[in-house]
């Protein structure tokens, strides 16, 4: 009987449990462009804005900067507009941001 009940025990202990996989999915994307060369901009409010992974500078005046990036052109409208502590994989848009137009998408407010 004991060597019944230790069957029986290792038996449930080598059955692992399943894992639900869709829950993870949208975190694991989140985090594979986030680790890849995607853009990433930050906005702090509707005056300063951090772009990072971009590349390079398409356009530039007061009212518009248009960004290059792997997708496309990232356009930021506004008033008062000027890039800042500008790196090669990084830089600062500020003024008064009044939109943020992303490739293949509108403009968001």
């Amino acid at each position: 009987m004991n060597s019944r009940r230790r069957a029986a025990e290792k038996k449930i202990r080598s059955i692992k449990p399943k894992r639900p996989e869709r829950e993870c999915l949208p975190a694991l994307e989140w985090l594979a462009d986030s680790a890849g060369g995607e853009m990433r901009i930050t906005l702090f409010g509707e005056k300063r804005a951090l772009v990072e992974r971009h590349c390079g500078v398409a356009e530039f005046s007061q009212g518009c900067i248009k960004l290059r990036s792997k997708r496309g052109i990232v356009e930021f409208t506004g008033e008062c507009l000027s890039l800042g502590e500008v790196r090669a994989e990084a830089m600062v848009v500020s003024g008064r941001i009044g939109s943020v137009k992303l490739p293949g998408g509108d403009a968001h407010d």
